[in-house]
């Protein structure tokens, strides 16, 4: 193949949560630019929404659904629902996620912690088992789990339950990769640095005490645009990837090198 077809999403079918702005909205506009047509999953949907207009009117394809990730029957009618209307299921970028207010692990509520949990590890786990049903009939596809640098090393401010859901991303994505290999379904995770604009981001807007005490800690000096994974969300959806398993893409400007 060329390197064109290597990195062609052409005639693919994905699913993006959490698609309704920030990374989840540039992963969903990569993938649609790249030919893929995006389903745009968000528990907002006015949002997702918007990120399909945007695809839309760049000459994409795409579509936008209100999906709550924590909801068993909600994931399961999504994913079916995509394979029902096109097919099959290509790509699954399970991106949706929350973070608790900072504070130390004493001071968390348990409702803190589970609301946590329930988004970034459930959700994960519900649409990784959703989408991985078409593809074994299939005998292909890519999951992509979005996980952190927070999941690899403590962070730098009390986050205990983001932390602690982002580490348990990274070994289920190794654990399903290892399941689903032999069926030839790829299962990956980006683990980003600071990226921004996000939604998770928000709260550090007004808090330059905090943005240069985390910048001082990455080697390039600087946190990067969304745009910066563009290239990394495309590897692990496309045919670059396909001997790729179980790997857990950094991509955080040598944060977690030190």
């Amino acid at each position: 193949m060329s390197i064109a077809e290597i990195f062609s999403l052409d005639r693919k079918v994905a699913v993006v949560t959490g698609a309704g702005m920030g990374l989840g909205r540039t992963f969903a506009a990569t993938l649609a630019e790249a030919g893929a047509h995006v389903v745009c999953a968000d528990i907002e949907v006015a949002a997702a929404s918007e990120t399909a207009r945007q695809i839309l009117d760049s000459g994409g394809s795409a579509a936008a659904v209100r999906l709550d990730v924590t909801q068993e029957a909600e994931v399961a009618s999504v994913m079916a629902g995509v394979v029902a209307q096109h097919g099959r299921l290509d790509i699954a970028v399970n991106n949706a996620g929350i973070l608790e207010p900072s504070k130390p692990a004493h001071e968390l509520e348990l409702a803190e912690w589970d609301a946590v949990l329930a988004v970034n590890l459930r959700g994960v786990f519900l649409c990784a088992r959703e989408a991985v049903k078409p593809m074994l009939q299939q005998r292909s596809g890519k999951i992509i789990n979005v996980a952190s640098i927070i999941g690899l090393v403590g962070a730098d401010h009390p986050i205990p339950a983001y932390a602690a859901s982002k580490g348990a991303v990274v070994n289920l994505t190794r654990e399903l990769a290892i399941e689903y290999a032999p069926y030839h379904i790829n299962v990956n995770a980006l683990a980003p640095g600071y990226h921004g604009p996000t939604r998770l981001d928000r709260r550090y807007d007004h808090n330059p005490a905090w943005y240069a005490r985390t910048k001082s800690l990455i080697p390039f000096g600087h946190f990067a645009k969304v745009e910066s994974l563009r290239g990394s969300i495309l590897y692990l959806a496309s045919s670059a990837s396909d001997y790729v398993t179980g790997h857990i893409l950094v991509v955080d400007g040598g944060y977690v090198a030190r």
